[in-house]
C-alpha cells in the first residue's frame, strides 16, 4: 500500500523540512522555500505552506507588527 497523501495540522521547525528535503537528495544550496516545498512533495503533504515551519510563521508575524522585521518588544536600554 503507497501513501496517497498526509496532512500537516499546526507548525513543524525548519530544521525538519530541511532534513527531509535533504533525504529527498535536494541540493542544500537550493533556496529554502524550494527545498521547502521538495519536502512537502517528498512527504505527500496536502495543502502545504512554507509558513507551516515554525520559524517562517514566526518571522512573518514579527513583519507583520514591525515591517522592518524587528523584534515587537526591543529590550529597554537603562540611561
Amino acid at each position: 500500500m503507497e501513501l496517497a497523501e498526509s496532512e500537516l495540522i499546526g507548525l513543524a521547525p525548519l530544521a525538519s523540512f530541511l532534513d527531509v528535503a535533504d533525504r529527498a537528495g535536494v541540493d542544500a544550496a537550493t533556496a529554502v522555500e524550494e527545498r521547502l516545498h521538495a519536502a512537502a512533495e517528498y512527504l505527500r503533504l496536502r495543502d502545504f505552506s512554507p509558513t507551516q515551519a515554525l520559524e517562517l510563521r514566526l518571522q512573518e508575524a514579527r513583519v507583520a507588527v514591525d515591517p522592518r522585521g524587528g523584534d515587537p518588544d526591543p529590550p529597554v536600554k537603562d540611561s
